[in-house]
């Protein structure tokens, strides 16, 4: 199974979704500087800067879902996905839908209000899902 990431942009409590990534959704959290395109994502200073490493990231992956091709996941928000990043006066990151301060869930596990995304849902099963079949 793929560790999927979704990500948006979120202001005055109305959210962009900007897309999402099937594997490795952890990439953005844990890069440093020997992944600009990631660590960007994490250290962006406006929601332009955000926006921009979001595309840059996106031009990097093949499990890559554009929201033009439909939420791609069963289920209908963000607190079901692996990771979720969000940015609002900066990114913000989410771990199954509790947010992360300093690498650690807060303690209190501070949920995020993430959209309900099932009038937009697409459910894949390819490359984009980040579900590995094998047969025999």
């Amino acid at each position: 199974m793929g560790t999927r990431a979704d990500f948006y942009v979120e202001a005055a409590g109305d959210f962009v979704w900007l897309g999402s990534t099937a594997w490795d959704g952890y990439e953005p959290w844990d890069a440093d500087e020997n992944n600009p395109t990631a660590f960007a994502i994490m250290t962006a200073k406006t929601a332009q800067e955000f926006i921009d490493a979001v595309g840059a990231f996106s031009k990097t992956r093949d499990d890559w879902t554009d929201p033009k091709q439909g939420w791609p996941w069963p289920w209908e928000d963000s607190c079901l996905t692996d990771y979720a990043y969000v940015w609002r006066e900066e990114t913000e990151a989410y771990c199954f839908g509790s947010k992360f301060i300093n690498k650690e869930e807060t303690e209190e596990e501070e949920k995020g209000d993430f959209p309900n995304m099932s009038d937009v849902q697409q459910v894949t099963m390819g490359a984009r899902s980040g579900i590995i079949m094998v047969t025999a």
